[in-house]
């Protein structure tokens, strides 16, 4: 269940904190954004020249979509953000007015800079030479608290939409453009610094829109569940922190994957011994029913629970799922360090969704890394040792499982 609600206070707050609270409602929990504006108080014929302007912006912009090759009608979601900086065309002086506002996963909103981006934040992603799959929508990786993009509500795990520098339309990249690039994080700050693009004159600085997409933030409760585990009955988080200091909980595709989607649970499988050292637990979440997941534990000796959540509800309340043309919504490959107090310590959204063994093996042993371990250890233990004749004709005499090969 999403909701989406619109509260203003009639009552000034301090100017010293004007901020408006963004919170997103889900069935499995509330992410909460604040995101800055200026307050104003609506008076007489100042609110004519909001409406002139709103109206205004809503009309540049759907001409833009409608005319422009590579802007997407996608991005036509974000034109209530855009519109309202007109706003701030009423000045007051009876002081800033508290503003709080409710806003749906899935939802573009976006992020102005007007000075270098620095290390402000972290955009990864990309890669793809079609730029057709959303797999490889570019994603924010990592953003510094307290920085300009904090403050304007960027979070882990939100989706690059589009980027515009100055006011010239050529200057828009696209979402399907993002999709094909190498280094996106360098192509974006580089434009934020530059003071021309696409042979037009511009300002230092850059306009980015971003897609909401509800991933659970370090820090942040991780929302409860309780599943069909593949060592039968049910499992909760709790049972599942019970006795732990962290829990290590990953989500993938599942047997709907091409190939069946085994090279995570092998890995994590093999750095198990690794994770006991430190404290931690293993878990992983995907849509697989219960008794498929007991049938891959029991041949491939998956020694921790495999869940099952089906609806995708559970992948849905931690930000984990994507929709994908022929499959509809499917989980999608994240990985979560949970504390033993409940609460989300680190978050992965950069596995990939069709990761390779080797890439697999690397996240692993940095999930190994975070935990205090020796990542260069336990990289040698994760990757896949070369199989020889002798293995392969065990596994097919069913004398060792592909799990132990």
């Amino acid at each position: 269940a999403l909701s989406l609600t619109l509260h203003i206070p009639t009552t000034p707050t301090s100017a010293a904190s004007p901020a408006m609270t963004v919170a997103v409602a889900t069935t499995g929990g509330d992410s909460r954004r604040r995101l800055p504006h200026k307050g104003f108080a609506l008076k007489g014929i100042a609110l004519c020249a909001v409406v002139a302007a709103a109206c205004h912006g809503v009309l540049r912009s759907c001409l833009l979509a409608f005319a422009v090759p590579n802007v997407q009608r996608s991005s036509l979601r974000s034109l209530l953000p855009a519109v309202l900086p007109g706003a701030a065309l009423l000045g007051s002086a009876d002081g800033a007015v508290g503003q709080e506002q409710q806003i749906r996963i899935g939802m573009n909103y976006k992020v102005r800079y007007t000075t270098p981006i620095g290390d402000d934040f972290f955009v990864g992603g990309g890669g793809n030479s079609l730029g057709t799959s959303k797999a490889y929508n570019p994603r924010v990786w990592y953003v510094k608290p307290g920085s300009p993009a904090w403050e304007q509500g960027l979070r882990i795990g939100d989706e690059l939409v589009l980027a515009k520098k100055g006011t010239a339309t050529e200057t828009l990249i696209s979402e399907e453009g993002f999709r094909t690039m190498q280094d996106i994080d360098k192509f974006i700050k580089d434009m934020a610094i530059s003071r021309t693009f696409a042979d037009f004159p511009a300002p230092v600085g850059i306009d980015l829109v971003f897609r909401l997409c509800g991933v659970v933030q370090p820090d942040d409760p991780a929302p409860d569940f309780k599943l069909p585990a593949s060592t039968g009955g049910e499992l909760s988080l709790k049972e599942l922190l019970q006795g732990n200091k962290y829990l290590v909980l990953f989500f993938k595709q599942g047997s709907r994957y091409n190939g069946g989607d085994y090279a995570e649970v092998k890995a994590f499988n093999r750095a198990q011994k690794i994770l006991a050292e430190l404290n931690a637990t293993l878990a992983c979440i995907t849509q697989d029913l219960p008794n498929v997941l007991a049938s891959q534990a029991k041949y491939s000796k998956i020694n921790f629970p495999l869940l099952c959540d089906y609806d995708c509800s559970v992948a849905t309340s931690y930000g984990s799922t994507i929709d994908l043309p022929g499959l509809g919504r499917v989980t999608d490959r994240k990985t979560f360090i949970i504390g033993y107090d409940g609460k989300v310590k680190v978050s992965y959204v950069n596995v990939g969704y069709d990761s390779d063994k080797n890439r697999l093996a690397n996240h692993v042993a940095d999930v190994v890394r975070v935990l205090g371990g020796n990542a260069t250890l336990a990289k040698e233990e994760i990757k896949p040792k070369p199989k020889t004749l002798g293995d392969m004709l065990d596994v097919i005499t069913g004398v060792k499982s592909p799990g132990e090969s």
